[in-house]
């Protein structure tokens, strides 16, 4: 049994950490074509590809376009449907779960969502400060074709 939940710990581990990986190697090819001005708005304006297209680009593009939160959601619920899954075969075998790996799993998972969400809220605060002020400015600048007030 200890070494049923060794493992179970082991590969929740090793899946969130190849997540985070491929997480941080996304962001960071992401922020370099951003910085580089490869990033285009739609697919019809890219230029036109000649010869084999590698599989990395390929992922990477879907990526890019996906998410690295939606990514990381995704894994997570896949992570945690499976999880479920398999303490329900534990308790048709065994008829008991390992309360405590159940109590760590959906504590990692939560604080996982938690620390995503905080990330995301965060990010929409920003962005609304840097809209507010974008607006003061607009707001501050004199008309461009003079007052429609009449004179006196």
């Amino acid at each position: 049994m200890a070494a049923l939940i060794a493992a179970c710990a082991g590969g929740l581990v090793l899946g969130h950490c190849l997540t985070l990986l491929v997480a941080v190697v996304f962001a960071r090819r992401k922020a370099g074509q951003h910085a580089k001005g490869l990033v285009t708005v739609s697919r019809a304006s890219a230029p036109e590809r000649h010869g084999p297209v590698k599989l990395w680009t390929r992922l990477g593009g879907i990526f890019s376009r996906f998410g690295v939160m939606n990514l990381i959601l995704v894994v997570v619920g896949a992570s945690a449907a499976l999880f479920t899954y398999e303490m329900i075969e534990l308790f048709k075998q065994y008829a008991a779960i390992p309360d405590n790996l159940c109590i760590c799993f959906f504590s990692l998972i939560g604080g996982e969502c938690g620390v995503m969400g905080w990330i995301k809220t965060t990010k929409e605060r920003k962005q609304e400060r840097k809209w507010q002020e974008q607006d003061r400015q607009r707001d501050r600048l004199p008309p461009a074709g003079g007052t429609d007030l009449p004179k006196g």
